[in-house]
């Protein structure tokens, strides 16, 4: 599994995690990016998705999905793919826009009316803790992966 970590440099103990955790994720997965917490992993992988699409030419694929009621963290980005808040409030002018759903059956609409707009989704697996401990079923989520395929 190839590493993308600590600015370039990489050591035993993250090597030796990269390679269990290949052995674990879904194919296709092959790399691994290391980041000290939750919202600048949510931040890099916002951009990870949305300059992907730019590589390809598809500039204008840059909106991002989010589920209702979500918590994603407190960065910037994080905050914008989290539900509105009074918490968020004061940044609104600087949240991105974010196309949010409650389920698959709007996933889906939403897919076919804007599909060339979509980079990605955001997902928290199973549980909105922050939105009132909302379970999401495995099958709920099995569906939202299907509809967002891996480029």
């Amino acid at each position: 599994m190839e590493q993308v970590i600590f600015a370039g440099f990489t050591h035993e103990p993250a090597e030796q995690l990269a390679e269990r955790l290949g052995k674990i994720v879904p194919a296709g997965l092959d790399r691994v990016f290391y980041s000290d917490n939750g919202s600048t992993a949510v931040e890099v992988a916002l951009k990870i998705a949305v300059q992907y699409w730019y590589n390809q030419g598809r500039r204008k694929k840059n909106r991002i999905i989010a589920l209702e009621h979500a918590y994603h963290g407190d960065t910037i980005g994080a905050m914008s793919v989290s539900a509105d808040s009074p918490f968020t409030a004061t940044f609104e002018a600087l949240r991105l826009a974010v196309l949010r759903v409650h389920d698959s059956k709007e996933l889906e609409r939403l897919l076919r009316d804007r599909k060339d707009e979509i980079a990605a989704m955001i997902v928290e697996p199973l549980v909105q803790a922050a939105g009132g401990m909302l379970v999401y079923s495995a099958a709920e989520l099995e569906r939202f992966s299907a509809l967002v395929p891996s480029p």
